[in-house]
């Protein structure tokens, strides 16, 4: 059977695991395939490898699991942070990295590593066998996906070597990364502790403040009973009907009114009516008693 008809095969298996809504990885794509015709898990993951060398897949990792794409109905989203390449093409880059880099220390050339690959796959016999089994992906690319991997690590001479680090803690570190750029959703929120037994003491900030009572002032000259604007203790005069408070000192009083209205109903100067006619008009003497 061709493998033009395991291509179709795959690719339609793919759009369906889609369309349920289920992750298209590797041993999902296995079983379907070999469930609905018959193909081998090593066979089917060998058409797979191929399919991404020549583009109509797209391998990629999402949050840590790899799963596969149909190139031909990918919209207008970016994968070029999570794309890899297939495991053959990982591997024959890097053996041809590490050849390369034997006897210098100047790391590996782009166009050197394309030509060793090809010396490889000649002297293996396996160019020309399929269409699948080419690289049609830029090299470029295909280096910049091993190093976004954490495979290769690119010199500032334009070469490549093999990565110190290791690919696993670099792939994570690039994966939290990514998620957190590009997490949606509202931000969780904050739990509130609400233990206030006595075996979790509250936090001063935390503590209930009481409630102090509060002190009488004079609306003039925000002083308390304790003393006035003389220094001469005094009691508030409170009006009976808006609860304005003033020292008498503060309203001019003379002694004698200023007993007077601390021992009847008083009455602020906004609030002054006259003790007869209970008419709030002007004043004769610029105070009003209100008895």
């Amino acid at each position: 059977m061709t493998s033009s008809v395991h291509k179709d095969r795959i690719l339609r298996i793919i759009d369906q695991l889609r369309q349920r809504k289920a992750r298209p990885d590797m041993k999902r794509i296995c079983h379907m395939v070999a469930r609905k015709y018959g193909l081998s898990y090593a066979d089917t993951e060998t058409y797979v490898e191929k399919l991404v060398d020549s583009g109509a897949l797209i391998k990629v990792d999402f949050k840590g699991s790899i799963s596969y794409r149909n190139a031909s109905r990918l919209r207008k989203k970016s994968y070029r942070v999570n794309v890899l390449n297939s495991s053959s093409a990982s591997k024959l880059i890097r053996d041809a990295v590490e050849t390369l880099c034997k006897d210098t220390v100047l790391g590996a050339n782009p166009r050197d590593i394309e030509n060793s690959i090809r010396r490889k796959k000649s002297e293996d016999g396996d160019e020309g066998e399929d269409d699948e089994d080419t690289f049609l992906c830029p090299m470029h690319i295909i280096l910049q996906r091993e190093v976004e991997a954490g495979r290769l690590e690119k010199m500032d001479n334009g070469n490549y070597i093999i990565a110190v680090q290791p690919a696993k803690a670099k792939t994570s570190s690039l994966r939290r990364l990514h998620s957190v750029v590009t997490k949606r959703g509202r931000p969780p929120k904050r739990k509130l502790n609400r233990c206030f037994s006595s075996d979790y003491p509250m936090s001063s900030a935390a503590q209930p403040v009481p409630s102090r009572p509060s002190v009488p002032l004079c609306d003039f000259c925000q002083l308390s009973e304790e003393f006035n604007r003389k220094g001469v203790p005094e009691k508030l005069l409170i009006c009976k009907e808006c609860n304005a408070k003033a020292h008498p000192f503060c309203m001019n009083y003379s002694e004698e009114l200023a007993r007077r209205a601390l021992h009847s109903p008083w009455q602020c100067i906004e609030c002054k009516t006259c003790c007869l006619c209970e008419d709030a008009g002007d004043p004769v003497n610029g105070y009003v008693l209100g008895v």
